[in-house]
């Protein structure tokens, strides 16, 4: 068993719910941008990419990549184009 001094640090993280709360979006709004995105379609102001895409929990991103992607929001509305 690994001490917990020597145990990698894990970053907050965020699923989709919370992150479309901090955004005021729908959860229904920000899978679609991102199925879209992850479809390869041109989107403006592109999600930042997942770390982690699950089975349960379909996405997770680092509350830093949250938390940056609100502040270079211009609307409260997604964009898909």
């Amino acid at each position: 068993m690994k001490n917990k001094k020597n145990a990698p640090e894990i970053p907050p993280l965020v699923g989709a719910k919370e992150f479309s709360e901090m955004l005021g979006w729908s959860n229904q709004a920000l899978s679609m941008k991102l199925l879209r995105q992850r479809e390869g379609r041109t989107v403006r102001n592109p999600l930042p990419e997942p770390v982690q895409i699950l089975a349960a929990t379909p996405v997770l991103w680092t509350l830093e990549q949250a938390e940056d992607y609100k502040k270079r929001q211009v609307t409260s509305k997604p964009n898909y184009d």
